[in-house]
């Protein structure tokens, strides 16, 4: 997940970017990064919008997004937005399945899912990629990309997703097909197997 020693980490990518282009005989300018780190924070947030019966448009739903964007951004100054997921909409209270632009209502609730990352870290992965004249287009949460891939598998679009390694677990919410909300827990079925240890030795 996270970039602990820039001179190897960079040496690794080079040499495995190497190989690739050699063997496609195309050279790469820019990459998007999945991520596996799990030091990223997760906010879900609601906006609102009185219509006072006139209709949705689409500069009601833009201030929304862009009013919750900043403070956002103003609030995390440490870190840096990798995912936006529109989780919700409702009108006058009713859940719909898509923005209800052209409606008549009195009021629009957009929720939102933020995804962020300490900047650091993605300035870091920016400078190992800069030593193989690369650029950055985009870090992904591999929690997300694993669920986009499971999604296709089983048709459904809401789901809890429940990962448990030997010492570490996660648990991925997506809901209408958007990651909503992830938790990362430092243990995994070794503990497990301690305490059923304990309990057949007693």
């Amino acid at each position: 997940g996270k970039v602990i020693d820039a001179n190897s980490s960079s040496v690794i990518i080079r040499e495995s970017i190497e190989k690739v282009e050699n063997k496609i005989d195309y050279n790469f300018k820019n990459v998007d990064v999945i991520s596996s780190q799990s030091d990223f924070k997760c906010i879900n947030v609601s906006g609102f919008k009185k219509l006072n019966g006139s209709t949705l448009k689409n500069d009601d739903v833009s201030f929304i997004l862009n009013n919750i964007k900043k403070t956002i951004l103003e609030n995390e100054v440490s870190n840096s937005l990798i995912h936006i997921f529109n989780t919700q909409f409702m009108l006058d209270k009713n859940i719909v399945d898509n923005i209800p632009l052209g409606l008549h209502g009195n009021l629009y609730a957009h929720q939102l899912t933020f995804f962020l990352m300490p900047s650091n870290d993605i300035k870091n992965i920016k400078l190992i990629l800069s030593k193989s004249n690369i650029i950055l287009d985009k870090v992904i949460l591999k929690n997300f990309v694993e669920g986009v891939e499971l999604m296709s598998n089983i048709d459904c679009q809401s789901f809890v997703k429940i990962k448990i390694m030997k010492e570490k677990s996660h648990i991925s919410y997506f809901k209408n097909s958007c990651l909503v909300y992830v938790e990362n827990f430092d243990f995994g079925f070794d503990i497990l197997f301690r305490d059923v240890s304990k309990v057949c030795s007693l």
